[in-house]
């Protein structure tokens, strides 16, 4: 018997085989290996650096919509250890001359200028090409913080978000010197506006960094004045510490990854821990706190106890009024008898030499211990706004000379004194100011100046360099605002020096600005 096929069926037949045939390759293509990039483009390849593996520490390629390119800050750790390059797609990854596969060894551009990087997917079809600028730090050490999420929206968001992260800290050879679970937040107030945000970290587990302290709690101070912002804020917590302001803490430069991209310098530091049975920060932002007494033109923030008890704040209110009353109503030295006067001679020098603009605004520190009538002052913290770099503008020659606490009048409403510049006005104080000054405080400036202060400015030179190329800031060199940082420090001690010995041998030359007038001491 013949079949026969009418010409109807014939034609769906032959129709059918070809719609199979494609069917079959587009299986068999979209089973061949792809590239990721045909969408989101060079970002979706996930570029990163790794010394060890692909798992933590890896350094990934930052967009910086500026100057539309890929930006790559390499550790100060690669110049020793070997980094691999990883990334998606099964491709290649040509970057200048060299050609990688994921999980080649990576040789960094001989030259720190933008170079041309260029992804290929497996069967060697041009993805994209984009321009890379690659640049490596040299001396400080480096933090990587890896939040569980793999975000910091939720905590540029709101400061107080806390994010479940780990951590890991190698110094510039690369040998570990700590890692482990952590929450991280934010922390700061006028800083935490900035571009480079400060943090928060605080450890599962109390622990040391290089031979600091060992503690729960560290603050990430960043760079966010560039430049000389650093090496004030560090001169003068050191200088603190160098006079016996206790407790202060030590203090370390690094440079800090959040989830593998590059965030700048940043000071390390542990947080200031409460002291004593009442611990008080003087504070003109206190309207949120929940608990707070205020005395005079004087504000205390209650740091702690967290909960004061209703009787015994009255107690401790009670003995704040009566010490503040002896220094600002009664003649003579009465005011002694609440006050202990070696700590706040230091909190008072400390404040002074430096031209803390926020001395009498926040940041200032006082505590009593359980069983002791006296109130002592310290630790130091903040310097942000100091020496020469007012919330007005730079003013080296007229900060240099002036005596800051005593004579400057700000014309701003919250800039009112406080029980410093009251001290200040006590002659038995002021002679023992002098005193101190001449026997400790000029020698501590001195020896940081000679001995600790170079070897900070050539510690944070490329990584400056670096982090002014990651926020786009000023291009200039460290070495020009360490100049005018070192210059001011020297013409302000060589002030205190001769006006400590013979105040008679100056005149008063009063500058009137604008936010305040300042009062020059001059050497007739």
């Amino acid at each position: 018997m013949k079949w026969r096929l009418h010409k109807p069926i014939y034609l769906f037949l032959l129709l059918s085989c070809f719609l199979l045939v494609g069917v079959l390759v587009f299986v068999r293509r979209s089973n061949a290996p792809q590239a990721v990039l045909t969408v989101d483009g060079f970002a979706a390849l996930d570029v990163r650096l790794a010394h060890l593996n692909d798992t933590g520490e890896a350094v990934r390629l930052s967009y910086d919509e500026t100057l539309h390119r890929y930006e790559w800050f390499l550790p100060s750790e690669f110049l020793s250890l070997t980094p691999r390059v990883y990334f998606h797609g099964g491709g290649t990854l040509a970057i200048g001359e060299n050609v990688y596969r994921s999980g080649d060894v990576f040789s960094a551009p001989a030259e720190e200028t933008p170079v041309t990087a260029t992804a290929y997917d497996a069967r060697g079809n041009l993805l994209e090409e984009v321009t890379l600028f690659v640049m490596q730090a040299r001396t400080l050490p480096s933090l990587y913080i890896d939040t569980v999420s793999g975000s910091m929206d939720d905590i540029h968001a709101d400061k107080k978000h806390l994010e479940r992260a780990l951590f890991f800290m190698r110094d510039a050879e690369g040998a570990v010197h700590g890692q482990g679970q952590c929450v991280v937040n934010g922390r700061g107030n006028s800083s935490w506006g900035a571009d480079q945000k400060p943090y928060r970290l605080t450890l599962d587990e109390s622990r040391t960094f290089f031979g600091l302290p060992h503690g729960r709690t560290w603050a990430l101070l960043s760079n966010y004045g560039g430049g000389d912002w650093q090496l004030r804020n560090r001169f003068a917590l050191e200088c603190a510490h160098r006079i016996g302001l206790s407790p202060s803490p030590g203090y370390l430069y690094i440079n800090l990854y959040l989830n593998g991209v590059y965030n700048g310098t940043y000071l390390m530091t542990q947080e200031i821990a409460a002291q004593g049975e009442w611990f008080l920060e003087f504070d003109r932002r206190y309207e949120n706190e929940p608990y707070y007494l205020i005395c005079r033109n004087n504000v205390f923030v209650v740091k702690k106890p967290k909960t004061p008890d209703i009787d015994a704040s009255l107690a401790f209110q009670e003995d704040l009024d009566a010490a503040m009353h002896a220094l600002y109503d009664e003649a003579g030295e009465g005011y002694r008898a609440h006050f202990d006067l070696p700590s706040f001679l230091r909190s008072y020098w400390i404040q002074e030499f430096f031209v803390n603009w926020d001395y009498d605004f926040s940041s200032l520190y006082v505590y009593r211990n359980r069983g002791d009538r006296l109130f002592y002052a310290g630790p130091a913290w903040d310097f942000d706004k100091a020496c020469y770099r007012l919330d007005y503008g730079r003013f080296p020659l007229t900060t240099a000379q002036a005596e800051w606490i005593r004579d400057t009048e700000l014309k701003i409403q919250w800039h009112e004194g406080n029980f410093l510049s009251e001290l200040g006005k006590k002659d038995d104080f002021r002679k023992e100011l002098f005193a101190f000054y001449r026997e400790e405080m000029s020698s501590a400036v001195e020896a940081l100046l000679q001995e600790e202060l170079p070897v900070w400015i050539e510690s944070l030179k490329d990584s400056v360099a670096m982090e002014e190329e990651r926020f786009n800031r000023e291009k200039k060199e460290l070495d020009q605002d360490a100049v005018v940082l070192t210059n001011w420090i020297h013409d302000r001690k060589s002030f205190w020096d001769g006006y400590c010995a013979a105040p008679e041998d100056y005149c008063t030359v009063r500058f009137d600005f604008e936010w305040g007038i300042v009062a020059c001491h001059v050497r007739k």
